[in-house]
């Protein structure tokens, strides 16, 4: 009996024990489908969800008058899932003979044990569009943004490119990136139970930050007039390659900034990489005799006047014992005035006024004018140049160096100094990202002109300036630089290009230039020119190789830019500002627009007179300068709202890009200058 007893109770147990651990799990199971829990809701997410990382679309970058340099476009990319390809040699034929990519590339993609491979991103829309109309299992589309530079090679080494994942690698791109760049987004995948991709959710994607915009200080009309004629330059001189920078003598900002051989963007890597690089700001040079100018300008701070002569050695002056000067092209002058060493380009009448001073004031007056340090400009790569110490100068580094031997200066730093004497020795810093649109508030940052410091006096400046203008006058070195109607003040420079491997210098290599300012008796806005052509044969001096260029670019800038510096009455000015800012269309090719009757000489083909001369019938088209009503700006462009806001007096904020879409403000409603008004802008889908 005690022992059947033991065993029901045994039994009991046992049963007992089995209900609870049944009402656990059913408990448990219930809780799971009930109560939500984070944890086991991430890990079943991981298991039909996959991502990958993609970049939204990049900020625009335009010129000064908002025309884009830099835009970003929808484009496809595709992906394959070969888990769920059945033949993936049959798949891989059809994706080489559609792509263009090689079948063993492809099928060496397709044997992959992952669920996702990328087969090729930003295709051409031809592409996409057979994809589209003709699918293929496992094979899908996804569209991403990439960068595309519509006016080809325009300013190519200035705004530089981006990788395919639309990260910046050259120029402004890669030094503006982080600005440029929006919120960076996992594009979802959607994953069956086996993880098989099924589906693609892009919505994340497309509704991403976008990057910030850029408003160059750059004027596109002026950048392609400049290419063109350097490019001419350069092939009638068969020189090996060129440069031209234009700089607004008084803030600073930079207008154009040319270099020849260009690249397009669009397909830099067609191009080796030593013509990606921005020459004006990552190469230094001997600046050869432009540098007399900097001299002189300690000269005269120190109170010689530019009448004082100095004895020039009739050609020949021994320096020392060992060393040497000669004058170019074998001249033989005798005394010289300041002026006259300045003038004429003597190199003995500069080494001269160099030794008188003596090698402590002028290093620092060297440096005061920002040699031997970075300028500071906006551009990534600056080089600094080389200004050794002045404890290391001999009796012939000191005369050398004044006539520009010895040293190393960016192309930057020698127009920014020069632009110091133009602005009444104020030194600016360069620059030439001008405004930033902040995409997210529509907000608009300006760069304000910086000065860094006073690097000569006002009066000293004026007296310079006259000594630069006589450089101009038929008998000087810069007489082909010269305008008729405007005053130049400016300098040639005939350098020899040195051997870096054997020491001393070419016979036969040189760099020509011109450095100046115009219009150089005009006290409001001045420009300020630097043209380097590098190597030329047959002619290799300055005066005729490199002035005649700084001419046709001087003209071409004051007749860009008249109402900055020609009296005019107000509707005169309106006239000229209203067609620039207003009327200059984007065109697809590398140029912009110049307004009818302005066509610079020697435009022979077809292709640059229409695009030169514009089309427009005549420049009579008015702007309404005291809008009293709020008009309808949908459907108008960046450009044109901006204009309008700048003339009605509204403060303004910009949202998105493309096309306006949406106003703050009523259609009809009367406006009053200082009102805010925000505007918000969509690029039409493709």
């Amino acid at each position: 009996m005690i022992h059947l007893g033991f065993l029901r109770f045994r039994v009991l147990i046992i049963f007992f024990i089995g209900i609870f651990f049944f009402l656990f799990i059913v408990g448990r199971a219930l809780q799971l489908q009930m109560v939500p829990n984070q944890r086991l809701l991430e890990l079943a997410s991981r298991q039909y969800r996959a991502a990958i990382t993609l970049f939204p679309k990049r900020g625009v970058i335009y010129d000064r008058n908002m025309n884009e340099l830099a835009m970003s476009r929808k484009v496809g990319s595709i992906f394959a899932n070969p888990k769920t390809i059945r033949n993936s040699k049959q798949m891989a034929q059809k994706l080489s003979h559609l792509t263009g990519i090689s079948y063993s590339k492809i099928y060496s993609k397709l044997k992959s044990k992952k669920s996702f491979v990328w087969i090729d991103r930003l295709v051409n829309d031809s592409v996409t569009a057979k994809l589209t109309q003709h699918p293929l299992e496992g094979v899908g589309i996804i569209y991403e943004y990439q960068r595309f530079y519509n006016n080809q090679e325009l300013a190519g080494q200035l705004l530089g490119m981006t990788g395919i994942d639309s990260q910046g690698i050259e120029g402004l791109e890669y030094g503006y990136d982080a600005i440029l760049q929006g919120q960076k987004k996992s594009l979802a995948l959607m994953r069956d139970a086996r993880g098989r991709t099924i589906s693609v959710d892009e919505t994340q994607f497309l509704e991403a930050q976008e990057g910030n915009s850029l408003i160059l200080s750059l004027d596109k009309s002026l950048q392609f007039f400049i290419e063109r004629e350097l490019e001419n330059q350069v092939h009638k001189f068969q020189a090996r390659r060129g440069l031209a920078i234009v700089q607004n003598s008084i803030t600073g900002e930079i207008l154009s900034l040319a270099q020849y051989p260009y690249f397009n963007p669009n397909e830099f890597k067609k191009y080796p990489e030593s013509v990606w690089k921005n020459q004006a700001v990552t190469e230094s040079v001997e600046p050869g005799s432009t540098f007399k100018v900097f001299l002189t300008a300690l000269a005269l701070e120190e109170g010689i006047l530019p009448s004082e002569q100095f004895f020039c050695e009739n050609g020949h002056f021994q320096v020392n014992s060992k060393d040497s000067i000669r004058e170019a092209q074998k001249h033989k002058y005798g005394w010289l005035t300041l002026a006259d060493v300045l003038k004429y380009s003597s190199n003995i009448g500069a080494a001269k006024v160099a030794l008188q001073l003596g090698k402590i004031p002028f290093h620092r007056k060297i440096l005061e004018f920002g040699f031997g340090n970075k300028t500071g400009i906006d551009v990534p790569g600056e080089a600094s140049g080389i200004i050794r110490p002045f404890k290391t100068w001999e009796k012939i580094d000191v005369s050398n160096i004044a006539f520009g031997q010895g040293i190393s200066v960016t192309p930057i730093q020698l127009i920014s100094a020069m632009s110091a004497i133009a602005n009444g020795g104020k030194l600016m810093r360069p620059f030439v990202v001008k405004k930033i649109i902040e995409s997210e508030t529509g907000e608009i940052k300006e760069t304000e002109p910086q000065i860094l410091r006073q690097v000569i006096t006002q009066e000293v400046s004026q007296k310079l300036t006259a000594i630069l203008m006589r450089v101009i006058e038929e008998d000087g070195t810069g007489y082909l630089a010269a305008l008729d109607e405007y005053a130049v003040a400016g300098k040639t420079g005939t350098a020899q290009k040195p051997n870096l491997e054997r020491g001393g210098y070419y016979p036969n290599k040189f760099l020509a230039s011109f450095l100046g300012f115009t219009p150089a008796d005009h006290k409001g806005e001045k420009f300020t020119i630097l043209v380097l052509i590098d190597e030329p044969k047959k002619y290799y001096y300055a005066s005729q190789v490199a002035a005649p260029l700084f001419k046709s670019v001087a003209l071409h800038t004051l007749r860009l830019f008249p109402s900055r510096w020609v009296g005019g009455t107000e509707e005169d000015t309106v006239t000229r500002e209203g067609f620039w800012s207003i009327l200059r269309d984007p065109l697809a090719g590398r140029a912009g627009m110049v307004p009818k009757g302005l066509v610079p000489e020697g435009s022979e083909s077809e292709r640059e007179r229409k695009f030169l001369a514009g089309k427009f019938d005549s420049v009579s088209r008015r702007v309404d300068q005291n809008p009293s009503q709020m008009p309808d700006l949908r459907g108008k462009s960046m450009r044109e709202v901006l204009e309008f806001a700048r003339q009605a007096g509204l403060i303004l904020t910009v949202k998105g890009s493309g096309v306006a879409v949406e106003q703050s403000l009523k259609v009809g409603s009367a406006l009053q200058a200082g009102q805010k008004c925000s505007v918000t802008f969509k690029t039409h889908s493709p």
